[in-house]
């Protein structure tokens, strides 16, 4: 093959890349836009402490994360993937987390837990 066609080759191939054409849009492409989705809420507790952690996939970062322990927004879990709270044992605990992506997309998981004042399980 001579090297004119070489280029002209790469140069089609190239073309293709950049108008988008070739195939389906993937996550990370400039001007793609996934919503988070798989939001999975998980807590232990035991000795009157519970340990909450949060975990979701898509969605474009920085994220916002809104931890509310009983309906009161805790504050200093903004943003973190996990919590670590005292409880009332023998008591329940609603804990619910709220996550929004840097284009608005949103999601919030919610979940029931029993305070254990015993022995971490």
């Amino acid at each position: 093959m001579s090297r004119f066609r070489v280029v002209a080759v790469v140069g089609v191939v190239l073309l293709a890349l950049l108008s988008g054409a070739g195939g389906p849009a993937v996550a990370g492409q400039v001007g793609v836009q996934t919503q988070p989705t798989d939001p999975r809420l998980h807590c232990d507790s035991g000795a009157s402490e519970m340990i909450c952690w949060f975990s979701w996939t898509g969605g474009t970062a920085p994220f916002t994360i809104r931890w509310y322990i009983n309906g009161n927004l805790r504050e200093k879990f903004n943003d973190s993937s996990g919590a670590r709270f005292f409880c009332q044992s023998g008591r329940s605990v609603r804990v619910y987390v709220k996550l929004t992506d840097v284009h608005g997309h949103w999601l919030e998981v919610e979940g029931l837990w029993y305070c254990n004042g015993g022995p971490w399980p």
